[in-house]
C-alpha cells in the first residue's frame, strides 16, 4: 500500500590522518631542526651552505641530519647512537604504514503509522580499521631474562630482613633469602666503577617501595633507563657507558638487550602503526511526525555497543599496548560506549494568532498573542564507562593504565561496586586536605579511612608480572531538558521581529566528572589515589541564549 520502505546502504571511506599526526610524534627526535641564525647567510657557521634545503638535505637517513655546529667545509654529520643514550626519546613510522578506513552499513524498516507520522527501525554499523596509534617498541622485559623471578626473590630477602629490623632486599645470609645475582651486577662494582651507594641500591627507598607494591615493571624500567645501572651491568660492552662513565671499562655480565628491544633509546622508543581499530554495532527505533497543525515531533531510541583496542583521544593516539606478546589483549569497551539512549525533540506553534485555530484578528491583540512557538529536547543516555586502575606497573612501566588491573576483594561481585557507584552525591566533611564543597560521586562505604578505596571491596593488583583483572563500571546516568521560547511580531506585511530564547540544560543537571582520572585514557580511575571517588568540576551547566532577529 505504498507505506512501507526497506533501505540498506554500504560505504568505505579511507581518510587522512593528516600532518599533525607526523610533527606530534617525531618532533622530539634529533635533526629536525636547525638553529634559525644557521640559515642567515653572513652568520658564524653559515657560509658554503646550500642555496636550498630540501628533506633529504635535513634527513637524509635515520642517524644523518644537519649539524648544529657548521663549518665551512661541512653541513651535515652523522649523530653518533652513544650521543642520544640516556637522553632521548625516539619516534618513528612503519615504513608500510597504509592510510586508515572505515566500513559504514546499515539496514532498516520504515512503516506509516497514520497520515504525516512513520516508525523506522534500523541497525547501523561502523568498523574503523588500521587506524594510527603510537605505542613504545621498548616495552621492559621481566619474562625471559629471568628477572621476574629474581623480583620475587628480592620481595623475600626484604621481608626477611624488615622482620630483622633491616630495610635492604639484600641477601645478608639469613635463613629463607637468596641470592640476586641481577641485582649484584646493577649495584655492584664493574672494571673501574665502584659499587654503587647503598642508598640507590638494595636499600633504596624506591626500590623497596616497588618491591612492596608488586611494581617488578617500574623496577625494571628504572634499571634498564640509568646509566648507573645499566653500565654496571653491560660495562663497556655497551658502547655508550664509554662516554657516560669511562671507568665501566670491563665487559658486562649481562647482554645489551637484557630489558629492552633497544638500550640505545633509554627513552621511549615510539612507534606509529595500523594496529588501532574500533568497531560500533547499534539498533535505533525513531518514531517522526511531519509538520502538521503546528507541530513537528520526533522521538527515537538507540541500544549500541562500542569496541576498541585503542581507548585513547589524542593527537597522535598514543597508547601503548598492553604487551607486545599479545595485542589481542588490547580489546575493550571504548570510552565513548553508551549503551542506552532516548531522545525526543520537536517544536509546537500555539494555535493563537491570525490565521490560526483560536483567531485573532486584530493587530494589537495578535502581536501579544499570536506567534508564538515553544520547542523542547530531551535526552536520556545511560552512563559512560568508568575502568578501574590499579595504578602499580606490575608487569611493564606503560601509560596505558588498562594493564594495572584492580583485585575484587573476597565474595564482592562487580554489580555490588555498581550499586555503590550509583549512589547519590555525598558531601564530604572532616578530612584532612578536603574542602566541605567537595563531594564523593560513589556511596561513603566504598572509600577507606586514608582516602582510597575500601580494601573490603576494591584492591590494587600488586601480584608481580600479573595484569590483574580489567574492571568496567557505568557512570551515573544523565539526563538534559533543553527549551525554547519564540516570539514573532509583525510589524507591516512584509517586516518581521522575532524573539528567541533557549534554555540549555534548563534544570540544571551538570554532568560531574571524577578528580583523579588518568588522562591518557579518558575514564580510568586509580582505586589506590586518596582521592579515589571525589568528584571534579561540572560540565554542562545551564545557560540562556536570548536573540532578536529583524526580518525583512
Amino acid at each position: 500500500g505504498q507505506k512501507t520502505v526497506f533501505r540498506g546502504s554500504y560505504s568505505t571511506i579511507v581518510y587522512d590522518e593528516g600532518t599533525q599526526f607526523f610533527a606530534a610524534t617525531l618532533g622530539g627526535n634529533a635533526g629536525k631542526t636547525i638553529g634559525a641564525t644557521q640559515l642567515i647567510p653572513g652568520t658564524p657557521g653559515a657560509t658554503n651552505l646550500p642555496a636550498f634545503y630540501t628533506l633529504s638535505d635535513i634527513v637524509a637517513n635515520p642517524l644523518t641530519v644537519s649539524n648544529f655546529a657548521f663549518s665551512s667545509t661541512e653541513y651535515k654529520k652523522t649523530i653518533n647512537q652513544a650521543d642520544q643514550t640516556f637522553v632521548r626519546t625516539i619516534a618513528g613510522f612503519d615504513p608500510n604504514l597504509r592510510a586508515p578506513y572505515t566500513q559504514n552499513y546499515s539496514f532498516g524498516i520504515q512503516r506509516e503509522l497514520w497520515k504525516n507520522t512513520s516508525i523506522e527501525v534500523r541497525y547501523v554499523g561502523t568498523q574503523s580499521r588500521l587506524s594510527w596509534r603510537t605505542s613504545n617498541l621498548n616495552e621492559v622485559n621481566i619474562f625471559e631474562n629471568g628477572f621476574l623471578t629474581e623480583f620475587k626473590n628480592a620481595q623475600r630477602n626484604l621481608q626477611i630482613n624488615q622482620a630483622a629490623g633491616v630495610a635492604s632486599f639484600q641477601n645478608l645470609g639469613r635463613a629463607g633469602q637468596v641470592n640476586t645475582p641481577i641485582f649484584d651486577a646493577a649495584f655492584g662494582a664493574r672494571g673501574g666503577l665502584a659499587a654503587i651507594a647503598a642508598g640507590s641500591g638494595y636499600a633504596s627507598t624506591a626500590f623497596i617501595t616497588n618491591l612492596q607494591n608488586g611494581e617488578a615493571g617500574a623496577l625494571a624500567n628504572t634499571l634498564a633507563t640509568n646509566q648507573n645501572y645499566v653500565c654496571r651491568m653491560f660495562g663497556n660492552s655497551f658502547s655508550p657507558c664509554a662516554r657516560v662513565l669511562p671507568t665501566a671499562n670491563v665487559a658486562g655480565a649481562y647482554p645489551i638487550n637484557f630489558f629492552l628491544l633497544n638500550p640505545f633509546v633509554a627513552g621511549r622508543l615510539n612507534y606509529v602503526d595500523n594496529g588501532g581499530w574500533h568497531g560500533y554495532n547499534g539498533m535505533q527505533v525513531q518514531f517522526r511526525q511531519r509538520l502538521g497543525q503546528g507541530l513537528n515531533w520526533n522521538m527515537n531510541y538507540t541500544l549500541s555497543k562500542s569496541l576498541t583496542n585503542l581507548a585513547a583521544d589524542g593527537q597522535n593516539q598514543n597508547l601503548d599496548y598492553v604487551t607486545l606478546r599479545d595485542p589481542g589483549l588490547n580489546k575493550r569497551i571504548s570510552q565513548f560506549d553508551i549503551r542506552h539512549v532516548i531522545q525526543t525533540f520537536g517544536t509546537y506553534e500555539l494555535p493563537i494568532g491570525r490565521g490560526k485555530a483560536l483567531a485573532l484578528n486584530n493587530n494589537l491583540l495578535d502581536n501579544l498573542f499570536g506567534g508564538w512557538t515553544v520547542g523542547n529536547v530531551l535526552v536520556f543516555n545511560t552512563g559512560q564507562p568508568i575502568q578501574l586502575s590499579g595504578g602499580f606497573a606490575t608487569v611493564n612501566n606503560s601509560n596505558n593504565p588498562t594493564i594495572n588491573g584492580v583485585r575484587l576483594a573476597p565474595g564482592v561481585t562487580l554489580a555490588q561496586i555498581q550499586k555503590l557507584f550509583d549512589a547519590p552525591l555525598t558531601r564530604l566533611t572532616g578530612r584532612a586536605g578536603i574542602t566541605d564543597l567537595q563531594r564523593l560521586a560513589v556511596d561513603p562505604s566504598l572509600i577507606g579511612p586514608d582516602g582510597r578505596a575500601n580494601p573490603a571491596f576494591l584492591l590494587p593488583n600488586t601480584t608481580p608480572g600479573e595484569f590483574g583483572d580489567l574492571l568496567f563500571l557505568r557512570d551515573k546516568n544523565t539526563f538534559q531538558w533543553d527549551a525554547s521560547v519564540t516570539k514573532s511580531f509583525r510589524i507591516t506585511e512584509k517586516t518581521r521581529f522575532e524573539l528567541f530564547a533557549g534554555f540549555n540544560n534548563l534544570l540544571n543537571h551538570p554532568r560531574w566528572s571524577f578528580s583523579d582520572t588518568q588522562a591518557n585514557v579518558p575514564g580510568a580511575l586509580n582505586v589506590f589515589s586518596t582521592s579515589f571517588g571525589i568528584i571534579g568540576a561540572p560540565a554542562g551547566n545551564r545557560s540562556i541564549n536570548l536573540r532578536g532577529t529583524l526580518s525583512f
